[in-house]
C-alpha cells in the first residue's frame, strides 16, 4: 500500500485475462463441434464409398478395365493402381518427389499409355503417394498397405477421392465450423468491450474515492500535528497578554498618582511602546498558526524553504524550551526556490520536527538542528535529532502506512507514510540516516524552481549529503 498517485491501466490486463478465460471454453466448444460433424458425415460417406470401390475391382477380371470402370464411376477421382511394386498416378500429373529417375520415366509413360500397365513392369520403385486434395480415410489406408506389402496388392486399384465430392454436405458442416468460429469472435469482441468499459467505469469510481480518502487523511494528519502544538501556541499567546495586561494596570496605577504630565506621558509612550511590541508578538503567532491551519495551496509553485522552515521552528519553539531541547537553524543564505506544492513542504516539516521531539522525549536535554542547502538540481532540507535512532529492520519500514515504534495510543503510522506519499507526489524524494544511539536525520529533496522536473531518487542523496554546506548555526531555543 502507498499514498502516491498512481496511474490506473491495470483493468486492461484484468479484461484480457477474463477475455482468456472465457475463450478457452468457447473455443473447445466449437472445435469439439465441428470436429463431431466433420466425423459424422465422413463416416457416413465413407461407408458407401468403399463398398462402391470394392465393386469396382471385384467385377472385373484386368486392371486396366478396372481403371476405365473406376473412371466411368468416380469421374472426379484420383485413380491409382500398383503394379510390380510402383504406385503410379495416372490422371493429374507426375508423383511428387522423392522419386527417382527411373520411377518418372514409368510414371510418364503410363500416364500417356493407360493400357501399359496391363503389361507389367518388374522391379520397378515405389513412388511417394501425394494428391492435391485430402483423401479419404480408408483410400490412404489402403495405399499404405499397397507400399508396405508389395507382394500381395501388385495389381490392385486404388482410388483416392475427396470428402467434399463424396458427400456435398461436408461442405455444410465446414461452414457450420467456420460460423461457430465467427460468433465465438464476435462475442469475444462484445465481452472485451462491455467489460473492459465496466471495469474501467468501477476503477475510475474507486480511484476517485481512494484520492478522497486520501485527502481527508492528509488534512486529519495535518490537523492533528497542529494540535500536538496547542499547548505551546497557547503559552507563547498567554505569555504577551500577560505582559500587556500589567501594563495596562501599571498605566492606571500611574495616572492616579498625579504625576507631572512630561513624565506621565514619556512613562504612558513606554508601557503603550510594550503593548504594541507584545500585540505584535501575537499577530506572529496568529499568523503562523493559521498559516499552518489552513488548507493552502496544493498546486506546485516557487516555496521558499528557508522561510517555510523559520516558520514551523517558531511554531515548535515553545516545546523545545519545556523539553530542554535545543533548536538550531542551519540555513544556506540566498538558497534557491524549490518547485513544490507549499502546503505539502509545510506538512511534511511539521511532521518530521514534531516526530523529532517525540523521539527525544524521554531524555533530559537534546539537540534539534535543522539544515538546508542546494546541490546541483535539488534543494535539500534536514531535520536531525539526537534521540535513540532506530535499528536497520525499523529503518526499512519506517514509511510503510500503520508502522510506528510509538506507544498505543500515541501515534497512528501515517505520518511518515503521508510524508512519503507527498514527496513523491512533488517529485522529490525523503529518506532517513539513522543508527541506533546516534539519532536520526529525515532529507528532503525537492526539484529547484525551473528545472525539469524529473524525480529525485533516494540512491543519490548519499552522495548528495556530504556536499551541504556549513552555514553557520543560528540557536532559535535553548534549554528550559
Amino acid at each position: 500500500m502507498t499514498l502516491t498517485q498512481h496511474s490506473h491501466d491495470s483493468f486492461r490486463w484484468l479484461a484480457a485475462r477474463v477475455i482468456l478465460l472465457s475463450a478457452t471454453p468457447v473455443g473447445i466448444v466449437a472445435l469439439t463441434v465441428g470436429s463431431l460433424l466433420f466425423s459424422a458425415y465422413g463416416r457416413d460417406a465413407q461407408t458407401p464409398f468403399g463398398t462402391l470401390a470394392q465393386s469396382v475391382v471385384s467385377c472385373v477380371s484386368t486392371l486396366p478395365e478396372a481403371m476405365e470402370r473406376a473412371k466411368t464411376t468416380f469421374p472426379g477421382a484420383a485413380v491409382l493402381y500398383v503394379d510390380n511394386g510402383a504406385v503410379v498416378l495416372t490422371e493429374g500429373g507426375l508423383p511428387a518427389p522423392p522419386a527417382t529417375e527411373r520411377a518418372l520415366e514409368l510414371a510418364a509413360t503410363l500416364a500417356s499409355a493407360p493400357d501399359a500397365g496391363a503389361q507389367g513392369t518388374s522391379g520397378a520403385p515405389m513412388l511417394a503417394l501425394h494428391t492435391a486434395n485430402p483423401p479419404l480415410p480408408g483410400s490412404d489406408a489402403m495405399a499404405a498397405v499397397a507400399l508396405n506389402s508389395l507382394s500381395s496388392t501388385t495389381g490392385a486399384l486404388v482410388i483416392i477421392m475427396p470428402l467434399t465430392s463424396l458427400f456435398p454436405q461436408m461442405q455444410f458442416a465446414w461452414g457450420v465450423t467456420a460460423i461457430i468460429g465467427c460468433v465465438t469472435i464476435i462475442l469475444l469482441l462484445y465481452n472485451s468491450l462491455v467489460f473492459s468499459g465496466f471495469v474501467q467505469q468501477r476503477l475510475s469510481s474507486e480511484e476517485l474515492r481512494r484520492r478522497a480518502l486520501e485527502r481527508k487523511m492528509i488534512e486529519a494528519n495535518r490537523l492533528s500535528s497542529l494540535g500536538t502544538l496547542a499547548a505551546g501556541i497557547a503559552h507563547e499567546i498567554n505569555n504577551p497578554l500577560s505582559i500587556m495586561t500589567e501594563e495596562a494596570g501599571w498605566i492606571e496605577d500611574i495616572i492616579e498618582d498625579d504625576l507631572p504630565r512630561q513624565e506621565l506621558v514619556g512613562k504612558v509612550r513606554t508601557s503603550a511602546g510594550v503593548i504594541r511590541m507584545q500585540g505584535a508578538r501575537c499577530r506572529e503567532i496568529t499568523h503562523n498558526l493559521l498559516s499552518l491551519s489552513r488548507q493552502g495551496v496544493t498546486s506546485a509553485g516557487a516555496v521558499d524553504i528557508n522561510h517555510m522552515a523559520e516558520e514551523v521552528a517558531s511554531l515548535s519553539r515553545h516545546r523545545c524550551l519545556r523539553q530542554g531541547v535545543s533548536l538550531v537553524l542551519e540555513l544556506q543564505p540566498d538558497l534557491p526556490a524549490a518547485h513544490a506544492a507549499q502546503a505539502h513542504v509545510q506538512q511534511i516539516l511539521l511532521n518530521l520536527l514534531g516526530n523529532a521531539l517525540d523521539a527525544m522525549q524521554e531524555q533530559q536535554a537534546g539537540t534539534l538542528t535543522v539544515r538546508s542547502w542546494a546541490h546541483k538540481d535539488a534543494v535539500f532540507v534536514s531535520v536531525r535529532d539526537t534521540g535513540p535512532g532506530m535499528s536497520e529492520s525499523v529503518r526499512a519500514r519506517i514509511f510503510e502506512p500503520f508502522f510506528t515504534t510509538k506507544p498505543s495510543g500515541k501515534g497512528t503510522g501515517l505520518g511518515l507514510a503521508i510524508c512519503y506519499g507527498l514527496a513523491r507526489r512533488n517529485n522529490g524524494a525523503l529518506s532517513v540516516f539513522s543508527r541506533e544511539g546516534e539519532g536520526a536525520t529525515f532529507v528532503l529533496a525537492l526539484p529547484r524552481l525551473k528545472v525539469d522536473e524529473t524525480a529525485l531518487h533516494e540512491d543519490n542523496l548519499d552522495t548528495m549529503v556530504p556536499d551541504s554546506p556549513e552555514p553557520k548555526p543560528r540557536t532559535e531555543g535553548g534549554k528550559a
